[in-house]
């Protein structure tokens, strides 16, 4: 969970972000959008590992854009690549104060192999 404060506003912008390594499509984006809405976030972020489909990108476009303080306009469902996040794209997100919460740990806890393991 990404939270962003906008100066001189008390309430953060709360940004959920999934990322997937498989195929996705639209139904995917449908998934992201009940998720945040369920936790009550006010925008998601897809991270994919492959480019979004036409048929994403619509859906992602239909769901419309959250208005912030100010009336700062940010759509509610982004999707970008791992490739063009780690080669620097940004997101259109608020840019000031960034926090991160972790997310809690689901099912049984396992041992994990480090990277080389």
């Amino acid at each position: 969970i990404g939270q962003y404060s906008i100066p001189k506003v008390d309430k953060a912008v709360k940004v959920g972000f999934q990322v997937k390594g498989g195929k996705v499509q639209a139904k995917d984006i449908d998934a992201l959008f009940g998720a945040i809405a369920k936790h009550k976030y006010d925008l998601g972020v897809l991270l994919t590992r492959y480019k979004a489909t036409k048929p994403m990108l619509l859906s992602a476009t239909q769901l419309g854009q959250f208005e912030a303080a100010y009336g700062y306009k940010y759509p509610k469902i982004q999707i970008m690549t791992l490739a063009e996040f780690f080669a620097g794209k940004q997101l259109n997100l608020p840019k000031d104060n960034i926090t991160f919460k972790s997310a809690a740990t689901i099912g049984k806890a396992s041992k994990q192999n480090g990277l080389f393991e």
